[in-house]
Formats: structure tokens, sequence, C-alpha cells
């Protein structure tokens, strides 16, 4: 039996974006856990998000599978690295022959930072929806691809292993390991519960500066794998019609890119007259009327683009590269088609200031959205970013536990300490609290379920503005 445990995201610092933070079910832990079953090993699953327990909870679950674990998995994004230390350590103390193998993004980018942690025996450095069978099957360490390793006082970092190109082969996520109701999207955002994720490709075939995806994608080719429609409708109906799931965020990095591959899924959709709702995200240079018409028939009820700046020159800096005009056409065509539209924004990018970010206040504004995020530039590891930031000196907070696009750690020339929070602060005030936006979210209320997601989003709203005007304060210092 392998025991997996899904580590304790810490709240957000204190900002507006805490209040709103979606809960993710723990997929990576539940794909590896339906491959280990294609070969007879049972999983087990704790999430810590749902149930945080202190040390000595920690110590009793582990008690209580003494005798039946053969692997003690631990997932590691950045932000949790405090976290994995402690957990290992507990592991090691109450299972001291039981090997603990820790994956995730973090590991993938940054093994060394993983095998120095002491309670830690096997880091996974690519995906390991094949070596994780490998490693379960009892293969020698030294004969399994892509993993860094402890022989004795000295670690071992193994070459890469082989991926899966072809994703239909990856059985589906082990739903049952979860209670799918206990996870939620962006709160205020959904209209329909409970919603879930899905995830139909993996890879973006863009390279913006402050995105790691094409750090973590393993194909030579930086290739994006797309899973089949039919393989995709699989899954749909079956956590449909098992699960009582009614709506899904498709979490791809860009949904729309393949036309056939969307196409297919709409397609499917409506043929299959399946009760569910969905939201994507995607690329303003990858939607058109015929296409957002099909996704409309398909259930589609928004669209989120990614634009980050409103800035022409910021664009380029960060590989974005988008023309302000077809932001402007893209989200008018999503909401002709009756499609709420959202954007994504991103405070303190290089070579910002505030001109340039109360630009991307006011081009948020223009666009007449239906949701806007508004973010701050995060260094995360494997990005251009932060090796822009550590090339130049500006990585103020080199600590990883608040890589949680919600604190500026970088201090930049152009930029005194306060001024992005502050900026991140004001645009959201001045678009969720406008009285324009206000009165177009209130004329759009047609049935008791908008009626009640608005209000849900006016009260989240309402909880957050203490913080706004900290955000706002801090600035002004």
């Amino acid at each position: 039996m392998f025991l997996f445990i899904n580590l304790c995201q810490q709240p957000a610092a204190d900002f507006i974006m805490n209040r709103f933070r979606p809960r993710m079910p723990p997929f990576g832990i539940a794909y590896l856990a339906s491959i280990l079953r294609q070969i007879g090993v049972k999983s087990v699953l704790h999430d810590d998000n749902l149930k945080e327990l202190d040390d000595a909870g920690m110590r009793d679950l582990f008690r209580r599978y003494k005798g039946e674990v053969r692997a003690v998995g631990l997932t590691s994004v950045s932000t949790t690295l405090g976290q994995l230390a402690r957990v290992s350590r507990i592991a090691k103390e109450e299972l001291p022959d039981t090997p603990v193998i820790v994956g995730g993004p973090h590991a993938r980018l940054l093994p060394d930072d993983i095998i120095a942690i002491p309670g830690v025996d096997v880091v996974f450095t690519s995906e390991a929806d094949l070596t994780i069978q490998d490693f379960a099957r009892g293969r020698p360490l030294a004969e399994i691809g892509s993993i860094l390793y402890r022989d004795g006082q000295r670690t071992v970092q193994n070459p890469p292993g082989e991926f899966v190109m072809d994703l239909d082969k990856i059985p589906f996520p082990a739903y049952d390991l979860f209670d799918i109701t206990q996870y939620h999207t962006t709160k205020g955002i959904a209209k329909r519960h409970p919603a879930s994720y899905l995830i139909t490709s993996r890879g973006c075939p863009h390279r913006c500066t402050f995105c790691s995806s094409k750090a973590l994608n393993p194909t030579p080719s930086k290739t994006v794998r797309f899973r089949s429609a039919e393989n995709v409708l699989g899954e749909i109906e079956y956590i449909v019609k098992d699960y009582g799931v009614r709506e899904l965020f498709f979490s791809d990095d860009m949904f729309t890119g393949n036309t056939a591959h969307v196409t297919g899924v709409c397609e499917g959709l409506i043929r299959r007259k399946l009760d569910v709702v969905w939201v994507a995200q995607t690329h303003v240079n990858s939607v058109n009327p015929e296409k957002l018409a099909l996704m409309r028939r398909a259930g589609c009820h928004q669209l989120c683009f990614g634009v980050e700046s409103g800035d022409p020159e910021i664009q380029k800096v960060i590989h974005k590269n988008l023309d302000l005009d077809r932001v402007r056409a893209a989200v008018r065509m999503t909401q002709e088609a009756g499609i709420d539209a959202r954007c994504s924004f991103m405070f303190g990018n290089q070579h910002e200031t505030p001109e340039t970010m109360q630009r991307t206040i006011d081009f948020a504004k223009r666009l007449k959205l239906n949701f806007a995020s508004f973010n701050i530039a995060t260094p995360y590891p494997g990005t251009e970013l932060r090796t822009w930031a550590l090339e130049n000196g500006y990585l103020a907070q080199p600590s990883y536990e608040r890589l949680d696009s919600t604190t500026y750690t970088m201090v930049t020339p152009s930029l005194p300490p306060g001024t992005v929070e502050y900026y991140c602060s004001k645009a959201f005030r001045s678009f969720y609290y406008s009285p324009g936006y206000v009165w177009r979210r209130i004329v759009r209320i047609r049935d008791l379920e908008e009626l009640t997601r608005v209000a849900k989003s006016g009260f989240y709203a309402a909880r957050g503005l203490p913080t706004i005007i900290r955000g706002l304060l801090r600035g002004r210092d």
C-alpha cells in the first residue's frame, strides 16, 4: 500500500485573493493511485488541506497503517517545503524502514532542494506515470529513469526516463479516494455545485516569462499533448453520473488551442446530452464566433483569457505579445455568444512602473468584463522571471513560502516597496466596487441560481474590503 499525503497549502498573505482562491482536488496523486491500481497496488490518500494534522495527528496517521505501507508519497509545490520537511521527518520517526518519495512541480524543477531534506529518499524529477510503476514493482533504483535518490551518503541523479505521449493510456483519476463535494472552483464563479476540475491536455505552446509550463514539459520539442475527445467525454460522463458533478473547470493551459480537439469535446457533450456546464481558459487568438457558438451550445458559461497587462511594452517584455485590439475583439465575441468573459491581469512584471500598472487597471475597466482576476507577478522556479530576478539581485524574499501570487517578493528600481500591492488592491477595488460593474451584475440576474451566485460574490468581496484598504494604505506609506 502507498500512503499519499497532499500537503497543506498555507493561506496566502493578507490580501483579497485568499478570500476567493479555489480548492482543487489532488489530481496528481489521484492519477498515480489509478496507475498503481493497474498493477494491483492499493493507495490511501490524506488531504491535509481538508483536515490539517498537527504533529500528533500525523503520527497517528502513520501508526494506523504501520506494517501495511510500502511507501509514503508527498507532494511538493514551492509553498509547502516547510510542511514537506515536517511530515517527512515524522514519517521517518514512525516508519523508519519505509521510503519517503516526493513528486510535484518543485521536485521536477529543483530536485536538489527536495533531496536535501533529511527524511526524503527518492525524488521524481519528471512526470511519474511510468516511473511510479517501476518503483512499486521493486525495480532497482539505479534502473529507474527520472529520479534522484539517496545511496548511502551520496545522492544519485538518474538520466531522464520515458514519459507517456498518448494521454489516453493513463486511467482516469481515482475519484473514490476523495470527496468531490469538499472542493470548489474560485468562489463566486461556479454556477452549479458540485463543481470539479478536468484536464484534457498537458503543456502550452507559449513562452510567457512568468510561467513554468515549458520547464515542466518533458517532451524534447515541448509538445502539447491532448487526450482524445472520446476519452475526455468518457471521464465527464463517469463523474457526472457516478459523482453528481454539475459543473467543470477545464484547467488546460489553452483549451481552445486545438480546434479539432475542442470541437470533438463540444459535439460529444451535445450528443450525449450530459447535464453539466463548464468554464475554460484560453488565448485570445484561438477563438472565433463559430467556435464560441459551439462551446455555448455545449454548456460553456465562462471563458478566461490570460491578458496580464494593458501596456503594449509590458506585453512584449513578458513574451505575451497580445494585440490589445484583439483582446477587445475576443471579449466582445465571447459575450455576444452568451458566454461570460473573464480576464486575468498581473502586476509587477519586468520593467513594470506605476504608470504601466495604471494602464492595466484602465484597460481592464474599459473591457466591461463579467469577471476579472488581479494577481502579483511571482518568480516561480523554472520561470524566466525568476532567472531575471536572481541575475539582477531583485529577489527580496528568497523564501519559497511566499510564492503565492499575492505577495510581491521582488524589489526593483522602478517599484518602491508596497507599490505593487497598492495597485493590485486598487485594481480589485476599482473594478468590482464600481457602480457600473455592480449594476451590470444586477441586471443580468434571471433566476435564483444567478441571484445566489451574485450574492456570494458580493459577500466575499465585502469580506475582502478591509484587506483592500490595507493594501492601498501600504502603497502610500
